[in-house]
């Protein structure tokens, strides 16, 4: 059956804009805000987040998807139109390993390729 606990995760300031759960790693998952951040959760601890990384811009992360083929990869996109990868075996540098900036209005969806690892959609306003 369901389990749910009335003890929420705390780390975001403001709304949380999306979450992607990890394809191999059981309990972890992902989130993005409108405090510019990426965070990467544990789900078996509530102390915060296990990472928190400034994306570098003022504004909103919008999205999040985790790469399934290469499951340290994953991309954000932000309010800015741009799109952000970030590397999990890198990520505490807080550089993403590649960015974006083709979009002129906010990144809205993200979404890697089921069948290919380096090939990723993305949508904006």
């Amino acid at each position: 059956g369901w389990r749910a606990t009335a003890e929420p995760y705390q780390g975001h300031v403001g709304s949380v804009e999306d979450v992607s759960w990890s394809p191999v790693e059981p309990g972890v998952l992902m989130s993005c805000g409108c405090d510019s951040t990426v965070r990467v959760w544990d789900a078996r601890r509530r102390g915060g987040s296990a990472i928190t990384v400034d994306e570098g811009h003022a504004c909103d992360v919008n999205v999040i998807s985790w790469n399934r083929l290469v499951n340290y990869l994953v991309v954000s996109g932000a309010d800015d139109g741009s799109f952000r990868v970030w590397d999990l075996r890198s990520i505490r540098s807080s550089e993403p390993v590649a960015l974006f900036k083709w979009h002129r209005d906010a990144i809205t969806s993200v979404e890697w390729s089921p069948h290919e690892s380096s090939t990723l959609a993305v949508s904006g306003a």
